[in-house]
């Protein structure tokens, strides 16, 4: 077709080869954001990935998009159904995505509900703690809660609030 001497079949012809390229080139380009965002999560989460602990680190989209240089927007868009393939399972990109428990914490949220966890595991089954108490308790390790958000964790946890384990020990023993 490129030997025809039609004017219109060759313009044709032009104008499909430059939206391929630009195709091309658009694709290449998106490859390459998700390859930069995908080691950027690994870098940052590697003590998750290496199974040295269970818990991500907190990691906000905008961390990613400043390390990157990019904006937040391609971030998201970038994570959005795309998933991470380990040893131990696959994984959505948005799961290693974990806000702070508090702006002057360096634990994310999944790291306070263990911690919350492991508390109400090794209260007094008699005395159960409430959440003021466990606030407290919490404040002890340097993580500094409202009662509220305690609360907030404990139901989004299953766990029942402290008079609700009271009962549930009285009827069981």
């Amino acid at each position: 077709m490129k030997n025809n001497t039609d004017q219109e079949v060759k313009l044709y012809i032009r104008t499909k080869y430059q939206e391929y390229q630009n195709l091309r080139r658009n694709l290449n380009h998106r490859l390459q954001t998700i390859a930069l965002v995908g080691c950027c999560i690994i870098s940052l989460q590697t003590p998750f990935l290496l199974r040295e602990t269970r818990e991500l680190k907190p990691l906000l989209l905008k961390d990613i998009a400043n390390k990157l240089n990019i904006s937040i927007s391609t971030v998201s868009r970038t994570i959005n159904g795309k998933y991470l393939q380990t040893d131990f399972g696959m994984f959505e990109l948005k799961y290693f995505f974990n806000r702070q428990a508090s702006p002057n914490s360096h634990q994310s949220i999944s790291q306070v509900q263990t911690q919350l966890q492991q508390l109400i595991k090794q209260e007094d089954a008699n005395s159960p703690l409430s959440d003021q108490k466990l606030v407290t308790l919490l404040a002890k390790q340097n993580i500094n809660l409202s009662r509220r958000t305690v609360t907030k964790y404990r139901n989004k946890l299953g766990i029942p609030n402290a008079n609700q384990r009271k009962k549930l020990i009285k009827k069981y023993c």
